[in-house]
């Protein structure tokens, strides 16, 4: 039988004692070493010694006057987690989905983020009008995040170009850090992302946004004796003219045809239009969200789900 392998050890060192980050009277010191071609028997014998690991990078405490780390194993094939730690776990998918990308459309049409070193605050508010709209969005939720509570319905003042107006709004507030990091890779760079993104979560996204912040109506006009009509779908949805073009351009990735009409009121408009009788868009969701073009009933910009 041929005696084990030495470890291949490319460097080691340890750190300065500083203050420790868990016990701040105490002092801690870490030990590493950055090793290669590590056997399932040499690895199990770190393990048991205490050692840890990212990628090549080991590591263990040598505290110079505190031992009050411990390094614990659990075997997973005998682990079974608790109801309690299954409640709090911050996700129940391990992929972006359909759904959770509609999620982050519905935020960024009427949502806010904010994210620092310890926590991502997500507040959403919509209308009690939009209440079809809300139950997709606590549909989808609840397949990756469990159960959902809007606040309660309230009333609230503001101003319209220099009138009052009185309006009642559903407040609905969360803090998922890992939701906000998914958010951003949707949102960076001010949606530049969006063209990259495979088809089934474009899709979701944009049913999201237009969900969230965005209409559709028929408009009738009469040229030459003839009646013509036509169905425009109105995105309000960023502040940013860049943004704006970038979700102008992840819909023409998808065949529909728009025109940007610049900041007014504050917000970007975007106007996707289609005459009665041609092609239009149908968002429609069964197991997944998929984008198709119809001609059926001259059916407007409309969620179908099945």
């Amino acid at each position: 039988m041929s005696p084990p392998r030495p470890l291949t050890t490319l460097a080691r060192y340890t750190t300065p004692p500083a203050r420790c980050g868990y016990l701040p009277t105490e002092c801690a010191s870490l030990a590493y070493r950055v090793l290669v071609d590590v056997t399932p028997a040499q690895h199990d014998a770190l393990l048991s010694r205490g050692w840890r690991r990212f990628g090549c990078e080991w590591f263990r405490p040598v505290c110079p006057a505190c031992t009050a780390c411990r390094s614990l194993r659990i075997p997973l094939t005998a682990f079974t987690p608790s109801r309690s730690a299954l409640r709090r776990s911050p996700i129940t998918t391990s992929e972006i989905t359909p759904e959770l990308a509609y999620i982050c459309g519905f935020i960024f049409g009427d949502g806010n983020v904010k994210i620092s070193k310890r926590r991502a605050s997500i507040i959403l508010t919509q209308s009690p009008t939009h209440s079809m709209y809300m139950k997709r969005f606590e549909e989808c939720w609840k397949s990756n995040f469990g159960s959902l509570k809007f606040r309660a319905e309230r009333e609230t003042t503001s101003f319209i170009r220099g009138k009052k107006v009185k309006s009642r709004r559903i407040d609905w507030s969360v803090s998922r850090r890992i939701l906000g990091h998914i958010y951003e890779f949707f949102v960076k760079d001010k949606l530049s992302n969006l063209v990259s993104l495979p088809d089934e979560l474009l899709k979701a996204f944009l049913a999201g946004v237009i969900d969230s912040d965005g209409y559709f109506g028929r408009k009738n006009e009469a040229k030459a004796g003839r009646e013509y009509g036509t169905w425009n779908v109105v995105i309000e949805a960023s502040k940013d003219d860049e943004a704006n073009l970038n979700l102008l351009l992840a819909l023409r990735r998808l065949d529909c045809y728009g025109s940007y009409r610049g900041i007014r009121g504050g917000v970007g408009i975007i106007v996707v239009s289609a005459f009665l009788g041609h092609d239009f868009v149908i968002l429609n969701l069964g197991g997944k969200l998929a984008l198709e073009l119809a001609a059926r009933n001259f059916v407007p910009w409309i969620l179908v789900w099945s």
